[in-house]
């Protein structure tokens, strides 16, 4: 197969890659992709919970004939919305028709004689392209830990990245989960509605804000039509990527008590605007930084009846400063 370039992963960076390239440049292009469909991570991530930290609209394509033609359902859609979405994105590009799946890529080289890539595949296929694209993102692959002793552990073992399509059935089951990320939290807060023991391993605390989801009332879901556009511009200029407005005062341009009130104000309104939003020297401030724990911890402790949980989860003293890993929801 020859194309001018070839794009390896069908998730987000590839169908855009793929977009520019064929539709606003004129030119042949091809994805490969190891499974069987679009969505990359979308496509592989189906384990409990499983669903976006960022705000609707922002987690999605800007490109206009897309998102003028869809209406997310949820403020944080889940991986099944994920999934329609990536269909109807198909629907509107044609994306589906230059992709080869079931194709997985295992090597590729230059050759200066000719100016081209050799991209070769893993059942022995190869493909020549000028421009080699790889788009596979930096959630691929699946991390198992080197831990002494795991293959002889008799419970059943399952990783976040390859869950069973069937589902897993805890009800009333001991189990573990190992980790307190952002996948992690996610199935955590489904197994504990059905464990009958569940029991989370944590190296670091991390810092969890509340994602306070809402569905769309029609209303709601007009509004946002009419300002997505918008939404994309402010999501490209500020820190976080985000559409929440950057901050322009800094922590010393408050009082202590307008600092609390206004941390206290965008901890409830939900998502990571605690991270995005406070002030603008959130993170060069130590004094400002503190605060902003401070306000979170003392929230957060407020939910947290066993004391000794609370020390574990929410510790007085930071386990690193606030916002320099990402919160989770």
């Amino acid at each position: 197969m020859e194309a001018d370039a070839i794009i390896v992963g069908g998730g987000f960076s590839g169908i855009y890659f793929l977009h520019r390239l064929r539709d606003q440049l004129g030119l042949n292009v091809k994805i490969i992709e190891e499974k069987s469909d679009l969505g990359g991570v979308w496509h592989r991530n189906i384990y409990p919970g499983a669903r976006v930290d960022s705000p609707s609209p922002v987690y999605g394509f800007g490109i206009e004939e897309v998102h003028k033609t869809w209406t997310w359902s949820q403020a944080y859609p889940g991986q099944a919305e994920l999934q329609a979405y990536f269909k109807h994105v198909d629907s509107v590009l044609s994306i589906k028709k230059d992709c080869i799946f079931n194709t997985r890529v295992n090597g590729a080289s230059f050759n200066p004689k000719i100016a081209k890539w050799i991209v070769r595949t893993e059942d022995g296929r190869t493909a020549v392209a000028k421009y080699f694209i790889p788009a596979i993102g930096f959630a691929a692959l699946e991390h198992v830990p080197d831990w002494r002793g795991i293959d002889s552990f008799k419970g059943t073992i399952h990783h976040s990245s390859n869950w069973p399509c069937n589902g897993v059935d805890v009800k009333g089951k001991r189990v573990a989960v190992i980790g307190t990320g952002a996948t992690a939290i996610q199935i955590i807060q489904e197994w504990a509605k059905e464990a009958g023991e569940l029991f989370v391993f944590q190296r670091t605390p991390n810092l969890a804000l509340p994602m306070n989801q809402k569905r769309f009332t029609q209303a709601e879901q007009k509004q946002m039509a009419a300002e997505t556009a918008s939404l994309f511009k402010i999501s490209k200029e500020t820190l976080s990527g985000m559409p929440y407005h950057a901050p322009t005062k800094e922590f010393a341009d408050f009082t202590r008590e307008e600092v609390v009130e206004l941390l206290n104000q965008i901890y409830d309104e939900g998502g990571l605007g605690l991270w995005g939003s406070s002030y603008a020297d959130l993170l060069s401030s130590p004094e400002g930084n503190r605060c902003t724990y401070d306000v979170w911890a003392k929230r957060t402790r407020e939910r947290i009846h066993d004391p000794v949980k609370r020390d574990l989860l929410a510790p007085l003293e930071p386990p690193h400063p606030f916002g320099t890993k990402r919160p989770l929801l």
